[in-house]
């Protein structure tokens, strides 16, 4: 399920924090929508990235897994190599020493993990949670526990806010390789698909799809 992932924080940074590094030094450059989407944060993307793991990298090693603990340190900024020189519209845009202070990664990561509101929070990080929970018709009652994978729950801050929204009886498990998971997940699904012929993955719709009956009424044709 790829509606939120590491990809959102990488890009927040990439926007808020890397994005008016880049245009500092060139005050005259007004860059366009497409040119921010389609160019400018797709090749500060990955230097977002690295910033981010060493960050993150940093703060596990201590144990440091709330926000506020995280502004209390008092450290240098994590820098990244230099980014190579680029154009966009004539303008020669380049980022010598892109950098990420503790403070600016916690007021990026605050959005995706502070306060969940169903209806107002898309981009919190326990919202697909919730709308697989909505559409399986379970509650975190039913839990019994969650399996962390893939590089975002490498993030202490991330697996904190999914679990403070689960009941405490609820478990939680960090392997000690996030990543090979989703590598196996992968290669035991295409043995599945193209060796058996089976899908081990049941295929469900996002939503439910509705017809409108007499009256104005709705009636379910495929739940979700």
């Amino acid at each position: 399920f790829t509606a939120l992932g590491g990809d959102d924080i990488d890009r927040a940074i990439a926007r808020e924090i890397l994005m008016p590094q880049l245009i500092a030094n060139r005050p005259e450059f007004d860059p366009e929508i497409r040119d921010i989407e389609e160019r400018i944060i797709p090749r500060l993307q990955p230097t977002a990235e690295r910033l981010k793991i060493a960050s993150i990298k940093w703060l596990t090693e201590r144990k440091i897994s709330s926000l506020r603990l995280i502004r209390e340190q008092k450290l240098e900024p994590f820098s990244d190599l230099p980014m190579p020189t680029f154009k966009i519209r004539g303008h020669e845009l380049k980022l010598e020493n892109p950098t990420l202070t503790l403070g600016q990664l916690a007021d990026t990561i605050a959005p995706f993990v502070n306060n969940y509101n169903p209806e107002l929070s898309t981009a919190h990080v326990f919202s697909p949670v919730d709308d697989a929970l909505d559409k399986s018709g379970l509650t975190g009652e039913h839990l019994e526990a969650v399996l962390f994978i893939g590089g975002s729950a490498a993030n202490p801050i991330v697996r904190n806010a999914v679990m403070s929204h689960l009941p405490t009886k609820v478990k939680e498990i960090v392997p000690g390789d996030l990543r090979i998971h989703v590598s196996v997940g992968a290669a035991l699904h295409s043995l599945g698909f193209h060796g058996f012929n089976f899908d081990f993955i049941k295929p469900i719709t996002s939503e439910a799809i509705f017809v409108v009956v007499r009256g104005g009424k709705l009636e379910t044709i495929i739940p979700a």
